[in-house]
């Protein structure tokens, strides 16, 4: 128990799995686990890599298979020491089979619950970040009216006609151009 300052030590009895097996565990439980992705998948077979084969217990590859009249879709096994080695099934039959697992599983109530307390707590939380959003931006529009109020006080200063006859000339050109 490495919390307690205990480091692990061999056991003196038969283990139930072996280190190998304890160390992938450990590691997904950790949140490191690898899963790689396919670079051959497609939307033509989604199922491809993930259903395995009854015998073997290995992936489906699949692939188009060649008619006289036109091409076919299938999924098959490709492991040799198989029974089912080359056997291939319809993709139809395949993906209607999972669509019928799909349909039959069912969340618990307890699944439910939680999922809705998730939701409420990140809505809340979404809410509270527009309403403190909302609140920096009247902030920000009050200092600009500020800031713009300081100009325009600047502007019409006494020492500062030159500057003020310069806007108004800039003003006129600006909105002659407009005009054009």
């Amino acid at each position: 128990m490495p919390a307690w300052g205990i480091p692990p030590k061999q056991g003196h009895h038969e283990a139930l799995i072996n280190k190998q097996t304890f160390k992938s565990i450990q590691e997904r439980l950790a949140g490191n686990s690898y899963a790689p992705t396919r670079k051959d998948l497609s939307s033509d077979f989604p199922l491809r890599g993930a259903v395995c084969c009854a015998d073997c217990e290995t992936p489906f590859t699949s692939a188009w298979s060649k008619g006289r009249n036109k091409r076919s879709p299938y999924y098959l096994c490709y492991t040799k020491s198989c029974d089912s080695y080359g056997k291939s099934i319809k993709r139809a039959d395949l993906e209607g089979a999972f669509e019928e697992l799909l349909e039959q599983l069912q969340p618990m109530n307890e699944m439910f619950s939680v999922a809705s307390k998730m939701f409420k707590t990140l809505w809340q939380t979404y809410g509270l970040n527009l309403q403190e959003n909302k609140k920096q931006l009247l902030t920000d529009i009050q200092n600009l009216k500020h800031q713009k109020d300081k100009v325009i006080d600047a502007a019409n200063h006494p020492s500062y006609k030159h500057v003020n006859s310069a806007f108004k000339k800039l003003n006129l050109k600006l909105l002659h151009w407009r005009k054009k």
